[in-house]
């Protein structure tokens, strides 16, 4: 089913002079938060630059250009917020209506278009799979929860629970140790 683009949002692009001009390139630059970036599970540090050119030619609107954003997240190993800069390239193409070969096509209506999903799709596609607050961050000690990047701990960093005389008083997972044997499967 192809993706209508909404009326309204953060980021509208109003096509009336390419309309007129078709095969005339215009540039287009904004500055914003996207309206609906909570559904993408998004969060942003900073407002977020778009800036492309765009052309319209038989029914089709052709961008191409970049997004600069700047995301909030927390740390994948340590749990510190951190920022995260990301600079992509923008290249979409917009219909008029639904090409036959391509269901997940961007559709527009009128001379006004809300890009925010367009920008949120690429900013989505986009973003790191681990977010790091340095590229040796040593994370949290599985067994205290310490933070290994600020101090060390005085405890075994790859504790087998079965082979310890002594269970940590304060690992939560240790009443599991047993549950399950070499034997068994997950």
């Amino acid at each position: 089913m192809a993706i209508e683009l909404t009326k309204n949002g953060a980021f509208m692009l109003n096509i009336l002079p390419a309309l007129d001009e078709e095969g005339t390139s215009f540039s287009y630059e904004c500055e914003a938060e996207p309206f609906s970036a909570e559904e993408y599970d998004i969060a942003f540090a900073a407002p977020v630059q778009l800036k492309f050119d765009y052309i319209y030619s038989k029914g089709r609107l052709i961008l191409n250009g970049r997004i600069k954003a700047k995301l909030s997240a927390v740390c994948d190993r340590c749990l510190k917020d951190i920022s995260e800069n990301i600079n992509i390239r923008l290249s979409e193409v917009l219909y008029k209506s639904a090409p036959d070969e391509d269901d997940e096509a961007y559709l527009y209506d009128g001379d006004k278009i809300c890009l925010d999903k367009v920008v949120l799709d690429n900013i989505s596609l986009n973003m790191p799979q681990k977010n790091l607050c340095k590229e040796d961050c040593k994370g949290l000690c599985p067994v205290c929860g310490v933070d290994l990047n600020e101090k060390t701990c005085s405890c075994q960093a790859a504790i087998d629970c079965e082979e310890a005389e002594e269970e940590p008083a304060n690992n939560p997972f240790a009443k599991l140790a047993g549950l399950f044997t070499d034997d068994e499967e997950v």
